[in-house]
């Protein structure tokens, strides 16, 4: 009897332990407003890996020569840190956020802030391949009117799917994985 009662008790504490840290790593407390600046023609690949909150999403044509990118919003301080481990060449940029492998014990968006991710693409720069890949939370993309894509939703079994009519004969993708709501508009 006293075996099994510590027995119990072990697998109590593991999964209390496993729990506790997930969620006080996940509070977003910590303020973040970044950019980024890319000189390529076009813009070949921009990906958002790793979002544990929802995130907003806007692309805009600008007459400006080079194409921006602005992150801001509130996130964790593990995220803060992978922030400071942004990939980015002349023509791409790779920010990740969290790694999308880890085990996540009791994963939730609920009370973060959300993030809102801005892309003014350089005049005639076109947006090659668009990548957001989240953890969890919803994602909201809009592109302007002008835009023509092809466009991939994949919300792993949860929320809504509402995104554009593709073009498949465009040269520009957006693709967005996430559990949770996936909007694509104009």
């Amino acid at each position: 009897m006293k075996k099994k009662l510590i027995i119990i008790l072990g697998v109590l504490l593991t999964i209390g332990v496993f729990g506790y840290t997930s969620v006080s790593g996940a509070s977003t407390d910590t303020k973040v407003n970044l950019d980024w600046k890319l000189n390529g023609k076009d813009l070949k690949k921009l990906e958002l890996i790793g979002a544990e909150q929802d995130v907003f999403v806007q692309v805009e044509q600008t007459e400006n020569k080079e194409t921006s990118i602005h992150l801001e919003g509130k996130v964790s301080d593990n995220t803060e840190r992978n922030l400071k481990k942004v990939r980015q060449t002349e023509d791409a940029l790779k920010i990740e956020l969290s790694s999308l492998n880890k085990v996540r014990v009791m994963a939730t968006n609920e009370g973060k802030d959300h993030l809102k991710l801005v892309v003014s693409l350089g005049k005639d720069v076109l947006l090659k391949e668009f990548d957001i890949k989240s953890a969890i939370g919803n994602v909201e993309v809009t592109v302007p009117e002008n835009f023509k894509g092809e466009y991939s939703a994949d919300n792993k079994g949860y929320g809504e799917i509402t995104i554009l009519k593709s073009d498949k004969a465009a040269n520009q993708l957006i693709s967005v994985e996430t559990m949770g709501d996936i909007t694509i508009k104009k």
